[in-house]
């Protein structure tokens, strides 16, 4: 269990050095450094929901005793201050920059910064910050479910890059993001493992068709710019 655990850090990072290798070797164009400053904010970008989890400890608001504390418990100590965190970053030192133009690289950014958000989680997890995360289902699970979060979070703000509703897009992407982390919690705070694959089967099928929509979105913004 103890080298289940151990590999299962890894998980986050591996996915941000898989996404940095491939974005290098195919885009050539990209600003790289940029991506490694998403994902040193995403590390950063923890900070909120651990203190708020040790604020909510203090006054015993993480004594889960019935449904309506872990719903709670879920979607605003956790879910909330976690998307809130990385729609921050996200959203005041990424998105100004030139190289954000559309969900494609929306996604990809965000990703970057949920993923520094997972391996920071998971670090913390290993030196036994209290609240910060359940069990070893968090850590194995952490990295895919912040992908699933990061793209959700992405595309929309992305999209609010094309278009003039980018208050209303920006704010779909955080809902979105925030729902779908409660779902994860509260499944692993109810150690209900089949509704978490449940949620894995939907999650993806819903953000495989977001990242199709975003590619599409985005050879149609660079046709527009050829002509």
């Amino acid at each position: 269990m103890e080298t289940i655990k151990f590999l299962s850090f890894f998980i986050p990072p591996f996915i941000a050095a898989l996404m940095y290798i491939y974005l290098r070797y195919r885009a050539r164009h990209w600003a790289f450094s940029l991506l490694l400053k998403a994902f040193l904010y995403g590390l950063a970008s923890i900070i909120l929901v651990l203190a708020v989890q040790i604020l909510a400890s203090y006054f015993g608001l993480d004594r889960l005793s019935n449904i309506r504390r872990i719903l709670f418990y879920s979607l605003v100590v956790t879910a909330f201050f976690a998307e809130l965190g990385k729609f921050f970053f996200l959203k005041v030192f990424i998105y100004p920059r030139e190289e954000f133009k559309t969900p494609v690289d929306g996604i990809i950014f965000s990703v970057m910064i949920s993923m520094g958000f997972a391996t920071m989680n998971n670090l913390l997890y290993f030196i036994n910050i209290p609240n910060l995360s359940v069990d070893v289902v968090n850590v194995l699970s952490s990295g895919p479910a912040n992908v699933i979060f990061g793209i959700l979070l992405g595309f929309f703000i992305g999209l609010g890059k094309l278009r003039k509703m980018r208050y209303i897009d920006s704010m779909t992407g955080l809902s979105a993001a925030v729902f779908f982390h409660a779902l994860y919690s509260f499944c692993l705070l109810t150690s209900d493992y089949k509704l978490l694959w449940a949620f894995f089967i939907g999650s993806v099928i819903v953000v495989i068709s977001l990242c199709l929509a975003a590619i599409r979105i985005h050879y149609d913004a660079k046709s527009e710019e050829k002509k």
